[in-house]
């Protein structure tokens, strides 16, 4: 068999000194063996420590995240609310202004009707005016004509 140790034989049975030997080499590979595996879990007890820490420190990036996520999520919240009231208000005040706006000029086209039926009236009035300084004129043109036509022919003779 394969491990297996043959020792020599002496007087009263095996070697003792073949077997001391053996032995200790046995407890050396052990010792070694040990000492590989304390290597081994000590390695693997300072590689589980500096995950913890990572982890920890992940764990504690997580939730700073989360919470800033949460803030965030509040803040557009929020804004969208007060962005949501801007939006009412500008109507309701643009719905005032477009009511102002069309009064505005609802009383200016009645002013400009008002002006137009004035400009209406003071052509009429110029019109007659000038209608009844027209007749004026003539009768004066007439009788500058008569009085003209009178003296005109008492001096031919």
């Amino acid at each position: 068999m394969a491990g297996e140790k043959h020792f020599g034989n002496s007087l009263f049975g095996f070697n003792k000194q073949n077997v001391n030997s053996y032995i200790e080499n046995l407890i050396k590979e052990f010792e070694n063996k040990i000492k590989g595996y304390e290597a081994e879990i000590d390695r693997l007890a300072n590689e589980n420590r500096e995950l913890r820490e990572k982890y920890e420190k992940l764990a504690a990036e997580e939730e700073r995240i989360y919470q800033e996520k949460e803030r965030i999520a509040e803040a557009l919240l929020h804004a969208q609310e007060k962005a949501q009231l801007i939006i009412e208000e500008a109507m309701v005040k643009a719905k005032e202004e477009r009511n102002k706006i069309q009064e505005f000029t609802e009383k200016e086209k009645e002013k400009l009707v008002d002006i137009k039926e004035q400009i209406r009236a003071l052509k009429t009035v110029v019109t007659n005016t000038l209608k009844k300084y027209e007749t004026q004129l003539d009768v004066i043109v007439d009788e500058e004509a008569d009085k003209t036509g009178k003296t005109g022919e008492g001096s031919t003779s």
